[in-house]
């Protein structure tokens, strides 16, 4: 559990590797970081958040795949997968929806475009792909509401590990 005021730090590849080297439970460090835009100039931070997904599927209401610049190839797009993604509505309402797949006869999953289509049917005005595969999970009140796709799990056990989520905590009195 991270303590209020606390922090959690994860990373992969070389990050990883740093991480264990110079981080120990109970350590401070110390992190600072930069962001640019793509001309290379110090972005204003005022009122932005951050979110490690992509590619983006939906853009002013409109099916908008931004696949090549997030690295995702062609056959990527097209291929049926497990997804889940997040958009909001012009009200501001926040969509999180999961696709299940990767079990045929049951559930096939969707491709980016399908996804994108999907999130457009439920009012989305923007959208951004999150993750796929085993992954793929919505829990809602400590129940899991899906068909997680992980082959030769069952039922709750199919649950992957994973090191990260999108939490939604209601305000208290809702």
């Amino acid at each position: 559990m991270v303590p209020r005021g606390g922090r959690a730090l994860l990373a992969t590849g070389t990050g990883a590797a740093w991480l264990r080297e110079h981080g120990a439970p109970g350590r401070t460090l110390t992190v600072a970081s930069r962001v640019t835009d793509a001309e290379g100039q110090r972005a204003d931070l005022a009122h932005a958040s951050f979110l490690g997904a992509g590619p983006a599927l939906v853009r002013a209401g409109g099916t908008w795949i931004n696949a090549t610049t997030n690295g995702v190839s062609k056959a990527a797009v097209r291929t049926r997968s497990p997804r889940t993604a997040a958009g909001v509505r012009r009200d501001g309402a926040l969509l999180l929806v999961v696709i299940d797949g990767d079990r045929p006869g049951v559930s096939e999953g969707a491709s980016l475009a399908e996804a994108a289509g999907i999130l457009v049917s439920l009012g989305a005005e923007d959208a951004m792909n999150l993750d796929g595969g085993g992954s793929s999970t919505m829990v809602v009140r400590d129940r899991v509401r899906n068909s997680t796709s992980d082959p030769g799990r069952t039922n709750d056990a199919r649950q992957r590990k994973v090191s990260n989520a999108v939490v939604v905590v209601p305000r208290r009195g809702r």
